[in-house]
């Protein structure tokens, strides 16, 4: 089945330096406090002690950059996703699409065209649970 698609497409390489941008950009206090969290969580699972925690917030908050801040968690697993977090999709949105984009998500250079409405999207992963997301590519 060949589906047509009309409208600009952007280019991989504007998406890709999009995405460089953004990960050069400083990090909000929201992504420093959704990484802490994280770290919090490694700490009282016991996959950090206390000093390995400390060096690793001080290099959290330290960081100018997200690519930086999310160097935090390096060698850390991923956390499974916030069990008391929402659970039901919003209301005209497909699976996995997100409402808002959260800014400590990190954008991929995975990009497809939604099928039903033809939209651009790119897929966006939580570095602290691993779970991706989905939003318009722009």
């Amino acid at each position: 089945m060949a589906v047509e698609f009309s409208g600009e497409v952007p280019q991989y390489t504007e998406l890709l330096e999009d995405s460089r941008r953004h990960d050069a950009a400083a990090p909000t206090e929201q992504e420093r406090e959704r990484l802490a969290v994280a770290l919090r969580r490694h700490l009282a699972d016991g996959r950090l002690d206390l000093e390995q925690f400390d060096v690793r917030v001080a290099q959290l908050y330290r960081a100018s950059t997200r690519r930086e801040a999310r160097e935090a968690l390096d060698g850390l697993p991923l956390l499974n996703a916030d069990p008391s977090g929402p659970t039901a999709r919003t209301t005209g949105r497909r699976h996995g699409e997100t409402h808002r984009i959260a800014p400590h998500r990190v954008a991929t250079a995975e990009v497809f065209r939604d099928p039903s409405s033809g939209r651009v999207m790119r897929v966006r992963v939580d570095p602290t649970d691993g779970s991706r997301h989905y939003g318009d590519a722009g």
